[in-house]
């Protein structure tokens, strides 16, 4: 994995482009209905159904949460969706803590095992923001929980 998200080819997505294309012909509406209904702007959802373009993750959550499924339903990698939202609220960073606390290990450490450097948990913690899908698939591998969870829109642990 790179350390510039930016520089990866993991921006498109024909799984998510396939799925998304099904999941507004479900809903029977146009794209710019779709984007209305998730509440995300047009473009975003033209793109990434025109040439599967996969958003930021906040965005993917976002659209995950108006649609009540998993992240990886909506990426398209996994086709059953037995999603259940979090009752705890937690926040990305709260979950990132949580499970840095239970495995015993320094920020330090998991930033040597990971794709990107140490600074980018005291940036998450200080802004409040959510780091690149493809760090969050990397989180979630690492400590063993699904992406969801990680992100705290779920109290499941498991994929």
């Amino acid at each position: 994995m790179s350390k510039f998200p930016t520089d990866t080819e993991n921006r498109i997505s024909k799984k998510f482009q396939n799925r998304l294309l099904s999941i507004i012909e479900e809903q029977d509406c146009s794209n710019e209905e779709f984007a209305l209904l998730v509440g995300v702007s047009t473009p975003v959802i033209t793109k990434a159904v025109t040439f599967g373009i996969l958003p930021t993750t906040r965005i993917l959550t976002r659209i995950a949460d108006r649609l009540e499924c998993s992240v990886l339903y909506l990426l398209g990698e996994v086709d059953e969706d037995n999603f259940i939202s979090s009752v705890v609220g937690d926040t990305f960073f709260d979950r990132l803590e949580l499970l840095k606390n239970e495995k015993k290990v320094s920020y330090r450490k998991i930033a040597l095992d990971m794709p990107f450097c140490q600074s980018y948990f005291s940036e998450w913690k200080i802004n409040g923001t959510v780091p690149a899908l493809e760090y969050v698939f990397a989180l979630s591998q690492y400590f063993g929980v699904s992406i969801d969870y990680l992100l705290g829109r779920s109290d499941d642990r498991q994929y």
